[in-house]
């Protein structure tokens, strides 16, 4: 970093010096022309080489090999200390380590507390990502001013590349945002429930009284959608989850062992007479019942999840009805109880 403020701020080449304007060896003043005979060189005026030299003077003040030089040398640094103070702070936080198979005693106490079971799966966010994305902002932000404030008054390519390094800038910026957003964010699935830490805050959501909401969210350049999740259960602030959290496999994992402990006691509650409600949807022995009407469990020809729409469609129907799927709690224990009553009343 000394070093890049050194070239930034001291330029080692020299200005380009003049002496006077002479014309064969005698001084020219404002109006003088001076006449070249024989072909060594071209005809100029007082004015002219004046304006020349003035370009010459300009051209080496704009100069960016040196701005770019100092401000690449001041980002190298800053990226050079923000991966030491990670490194710092990943060895002065042992629970931030890579060792996944351990749980931290209070989080251990809470998910004994609220009868949890096994653990079996740990999701952390890495602290590399939010450097690295801190680093990346100041880097690019330092090559954007010192190129915004030297050639690049000029116009041309060095314009072009100003909005280059002005669109990193804003995507590391961005990035940056959604890293602080997850920051320090630790996820520990058990058997029978999860515990959710951050920033200090503890919270266990057993899964037999959570309820799991989720949004599919396209990226660009994925072939892959992610997720958004919201956790909920009484008497606890509501979680959600965000896709820069990566859940790509964690997020499944959770959804299925939550459908494996809920969907037998709601299945049960339903043969019993109970109606389940799911957000806009509710089902029990009779059929379906939407906002709009009940459809008997015959006359359902399916019901799928489709470019983020839960679609229920009833036989001879040419559209179906359709529920943002993030307002259906449940959603993949809704699907598995849907699946069970239909093949139970074709079979009866």
């Amino acid at each position: 970093m000394l070093a890049g403020l050194g070239t930034w701020f001291v330029q080692p080449d020299s200005p380009p010096t003049f002496g006077p304007i002479e014309c064969d060896g005698e001084l020219m003043g404002p109006g003088d022309k001076c006449v070249v005979i024989g072909g060594a060189g071209t005809d100029f005026t007082y004015e002219s080489e004046q304006a020349s030299r003035q370009a010459r003077l300009a051209a080496w003040r704009d100069e960016p090999g040196d701005e770019v030089i100092g401000w690449s040398l001041i980002g190298f640094g800053v990226l050079g200390g923000v991966a030491g103070c990670g490194a710092g702070a990943r060895r002065r936080e042992p629970h931030l380590r890579d060792d996944l198979t351990q749980v931290p005693p209070e989080l251990r106490a809470a998910a004994t507390e609220h009868r949890l079971g096994d653990h079996s799966q740990t999701h952390r966010t890495k602290p590399s990502e939010l450097w690295a994305a801190v680093g990346g902002t100041v880097f690019f932000v330092a090559v954007t001013f010192a190129l915004a404030v030297g050639p690049a008054t000029s116009g041309g390519w060095v314009g072009l590349l100003v909005l280059f390094t002005g669109f990193g800038a804003l995507s590391c910026l961005a990035a940056t945002v959604r890293q602080l957003f997850v920051a320090r964010t630790e996820l520990y699935l058990f058997a029978n429930g999860l515990v959710y830490a951050k920033g200090g805050t503890v919270t266990a959501f057993p899964w037999r009284d959570t309820e799991i909401r989720r949004s599919v969210v396209k990226q660009r350049n994925s072939s892959t959608p992610d997720y958004r999740y919201w956790l909920q259960r009484p008497g606890s602030p509501s979680v959600e989850l965000s896709p820069t959290l990566g859940l790509n496999d964690f997020g499944p994992e959770m959804e299925r062992r939550l459908t494996t402990d809920r969907a037998p006691a709601d299945l049960d509650a339903v043969a019993a007479g109970q109606r389940i409600q799911y957000g806009p949807l509710a089902l029990d022995l009779t059929g379906l019942t939407t906002p709009k009407d009940t459809i008997p469990w015959s006359q359902i020809r399916a019901i799928k999840i489709e470019n983020g729409q839960v679609q229920v469609w009833q036989t001879d129907a040419r559209r179906a009805q359709n529920f943002d799927v993030a307002k259906v709690p449940n959603i993949f224990v809704f699907l598995t109880l849907v699946e069970t009553l239909r093949e139970a009343m074709r079979r009866t």
